[in-house]
């Protein structure tokens, strides 16, 4: 994923991700490697409610192909940050903060989420 010419995944050791507009998985980096355990390789062109299978605090799923936020994000509502429940590599499920930003690049508009380990 870049921003005006820079990789975002170089310039954070926070953990992001993106998807593009159909909730595959266009970006991972390490800081998403180190928290969810998944390498770049295993989750890249994956849909990412079925590689996190994320959940709110009350452990209802929240993430599955008709995606709130990514919807939201594609049509310009604003995204307010949440908790989130999503499964790691190694199937242990890890408590995170997601904030949510809209990336406009030259393929179109990917969502990148930023995470924070509760």
């Amino acid at each position: 994923m870049n921003i005006n010419g820079r990789k975002v995944e170089a310039t954070t050791s926070t953990p992001v991700f993106a998807v593009d507009t159909e909730g595959k998985i266009s970006a991972w980096n390490q800081g998403a490697e180190y928290c969810l355990g998944y390498r770049c390789s295993q989750v890249l062109g994956r849909r990412c409610w079925e590689v996190l299978q994320g959940r709110e605090p009350s452990c209802n799923r929240f993430c599955d192909e008709t995606c709130a936020v990514l919807r939201m994000a594609l049509e310009g509502e604003p995204i307010h940050g949440r908790q989130m429940f999503f499964r790691n590599a190694s199937g242990e499920t890890m408590h995170v903060s997601m904030s949510t930003l809209v990336v406009r690049g030259e393929n179109g508009k990917e969502v990148a989420h930023l995470l924070k380990s509760l």
